[in-house]
């Protein structure tokens, strides 16, 4: 029973370093966009803040994404924080040019 309640309250704690996250590293999202990646992706709880969340958005910050378009981004393929973007994305920059047609 210890093992289930130190597993459930690091869950919680994951949770909400996610959440914080998300509204540290995205300014402009709202609850409501939470709500629905967390609906469509609910293991997004449990990814690591540091090694998972913030390097993808970073990646898309480099992509020239930002501000409302970066939010709209995630909240339209939340699946895409749980993804391995770099090599897609290098693979795209090989075959358009530019990471001006890659987003």
């Amino acid at each position: 029973m210890a093992v289930s309640m130190a597993s459930d309250a690091s869950t919680t704690t994951s949770s909400c370093l996610v959440f914080d996250a998300f509204q540290h590293l995205l300014h402009q999202m709202k609850q409501s966009d939470i709500r629905i990646i967390v609906c469509h992706e609910p293991l997004i709880l449990v990814s690591g803040v540091s090694k998972t969340l913030k390097p993808k958005i970073k990646l898309l910050n480099d992509l020239g994404l930002s501000g409302s378009d970066l939010v709209q981004t995630v909240v339209w393929n939340p699946s895409m924080l749980r993804q391995r973007l770099g090599p897609a994305i290098d693979a795209f920059r090989t075959i358009l040019g530019s990471d001006q047609s890659v987003v």
